[in-house]
């Protein structure tokens, strides 16, 4: 066992004095939040009521939620509220517009255009 031998005359010449104590932390990763806008109903009639719920928000201060023509790019939308700092969830009520056609609701981010969600289609008639 040459081997060993080396490992034994090697160990038997200098070895380091320990170091100071080293504090390790470990922490759980951050889980997935899924965000979900959900919808009260697919069918509304001009001037109703519609009421959208977010659930699994970031709780960004400057989240905001859009009502706005399916069609439309993010930047067109018909009606818009802040989420609110560290709200993840939230219930929204709004007037349906007179304008008949498909609408859906839109979570954006830090008061830009980055899209975290759409509700599914809510048809005006």
């Amino acid at each position: 066992m040459l081997f060993g031998k080396e490992v034994a005359a090697n160990a038997s010449q200098s070895v380091a004095p320990p170091g100071p104590p080293v504090n390790v932390t470990v922490t759980e990763p951050p889980r997935a939040t899924v965000v979900v806008l959900t919808v009260n109903t697919s069918l509304v009639a001009r001037g109703g009521l519609v009421t959208v719920t977010l659930t699994g928000g970031l709780g960004g201060a400057t989240d905001w939620l859009a009502f706005a023509p399916t069609s439309a790019s993010d930047s067109g939308y018909v009606a818009w509220i802040y989420v609110g700092g560290g709200v993840t969830t939230r219930t929204w009520t709004i007037t349906a517009p007179t304008t008949p056609g498909t609408y859906e609701f839109r979570l954006f981010l830090n008061d830009g255009f980055t899209r975290a969600a759409t509700s599914p289609t809510v048809t005006v008639q």
